[in-house]
């Protein structure tokens, strides 16, 4: 429960100044928020795998491969006009 700061006022009444919450509710309080920022955080992680089983990566052919070429050489050439492409590599 939490303590009430109280001082006399005008005719007697008493004012609230504020309240402080005592360290048993404040740690229950940030306790609460942790677990609940956990759980959303497993909600997602599950959900993320749920996804990529449903959504597998699609493999790349070799048809698929020279349109890569293609799409890279077109972005260095945009960046780089004038530039000749020697040789390109996947790095795993």
């Amino acid at each position: 429960m939490a303590r009430r700061f109280l001082e006399p006022g005008p005719s007697g009444t008493k004012l609230i100044l504020g309240e402080i919450m005592e360290s048993t509710e404040l740690f229950l309080v940030c306790g609460a928020a942790f677990l609940w920022v956990f759980t959303i955080l497993i909600v997602l992680a599950l959900l993320m795998r749920i996804i990529i089983v449903f959504f597998p990566e699609k493999k790349i052919s070799t048809e698929d491969t020279a349109s890569v070429i293609a799409a890279v050489a077109a972005a260095l050439h945009s960046v780089f006009p004038g530039t000749k492409i020697t040789k390109i590599e996947e790095k795993k």
